[in-house]
């Protein structure tokens, strides 16, 4: 998608329910962005202090619209997406062309996915290169996988039965971050439409419920921040969610079932159990695999070079394991965590938007705040450097 002489290019294509999904997620990465209240009146306020105008110059009713699916549009549009690219680059992503619904089958996603820049470099079926690709559950790159899925030609076979048992969880990773967990709700909603215009489904294991859905985002995004918290991987990109991908896509559904509870649950209080010996192997076992990963994900995405011991990508890096436990364990002594809160602290601004509701056995999204804390105090003392033996 490309966008040409102010109108974006594709828009025609799209659905109702994908051009409102696109509308929620730009208000609220505006309002991120904005560093405001995720809120109509207080992003017109915003418009109002930045444009230098009186107050209630902007009508509060067309800021609320935008936070209910509607664009802005013509100048204003082209005015914010000046003043903050990502905005730009939120709009022409593909996701939102492939969560339009094509229930008689008349779009051509074979020719959507030639075209895509993430698609095009899987138009040969390598392993390694497939692995790297979900390795780092991306919101950017959810669109090409998602096209693939509705493929229908025989050339994209290999690629679709690849696909069809990793979507789920990579959908739900990418929910546990933002900037997909403004609208995590709707985005279930609408992939639950398309997966049941297909026989047989589209995506495997995809939950059967919204709850269930909810829950496991949870726990992803739980086990995300502890993972960083308690340096088993560092807080720079891909972060903890590549770790989470090699630790819990198990073969055996009931196996990772037990990983899970065992994260979730362990802490270092006497009445509760040490970790079995056998999490403690998938443990270091997923460490090493990160590192490796990491390489080959980088090296794909290009740019990426290591020198002295760490991983390059611009401007950032990402040290060996050994350097990152103790990186990561100063830090959590100092009580600085660094940008890893923001996985559980990004509800916080948001209001009553997209949250609020309790999830059975697990917080309220408005209490994430708090859980930090929490799982900081709980991990503290895990026995990571046993991990290395």
């Amino acid at each position: 998608m490309v966008q040409q002489s102010g109108k974006l290019a594709g828009e025609r294509a799209l659905d109702q329910g994908a051009r409102e999904l696109r509308g929620i997620l730009f208000v609220h990465t505006l309002a991120d962005l904005a560093h405001c209240m995720h809120t109509g009146c207080a992003l017109a306020r915003w418009y109002e202090r930045r444009k230098g105008q009186a107050r209630g110059t902007q009508p509060n009713k067309k800021w609320i619209a935008f936070f209910r699916g509607s664009l802005p549009r013509g100048r204003l549009r082209e005015e914010l997406c000046e003043w903050f690219p990502e905005l730009r680059q939120l709009l022409n992503n593909s996701l939102w062309l492939s969560l339009v619904a094509d229930p008689q089958q008349q779009i051509d996603w074979d020719a959507l996915v030639d075209n895509d820049p993430d698609g095009y470099r899987l138009r040969t079926y390598n392993r390694a290169r497939l692995d790297a690709f979900v390795a780092c559950p991306e919101w950017s790159r959810l669109g090409a996988l998602l096209m693939l899925l509705r493929t229908r030609t025989g050339r994209f076979g290999y690629f679709r039965l690849w696909a069809r048992g990793l979507a789920s969880a990579y959908i739900q990773m990418v929910c546990a971050r933002p900037p997909l967990d403004l609208i995590s709700r709707g985005l279930y909603d609408r992939i639950s439409t398309i997966n049941a215009e297909y026989v047989p489904r589209l995506i495997e294991g995809w939950p059967d419920s919204k709850w269930r859905f909810r829950r496991t985002v949870w726990c992803y995004r739980v086990m995300a921040v502890r993972a960083v918290l308690n340096g088993v991987v560092p807080d720079r990109v891909p972060g903890g969610q590549m770790l989470l991908w090699i630790f819990i896509e198990q073969p055996d559904v009931v196996e990772r079932a037990i990983l899970m509870e065992c994260l979730l649950r362990f802490t270092k209080r006497e009445d509760c159990p040490a970790l079995p010996e056998w999490v403690r192997l998938k443990l270091r076992e997923a460490r090493r695999a990160y590192a490796r990963t990491c390489q080959l994900h980088l090296s794909d995405r290009g740019g990426a070079s290591i020198a002295g011991g760490k991983y390059c990508v611009g401007d950032s890096s990402v040290e060996k394991d050994g350097e990152v436990a103790d990186r990561s364990r100063r830090g959590t002594e100092r009580g600085n965590h660094g940008p890893c809160t923001d996985v559980v602290r990004s509800r916080s601004r948001h209001g009553d938007q997209d949250s609020g509701t309790s999830c059975p056995n697990g917080p309220r999204e408005n209490e994430n705040e708090e859980t930090a804390g929490t799982i900081d105090a709980e991990w503290a003392d895990f026995p990571w450097d046993d991990l290395n033996q």
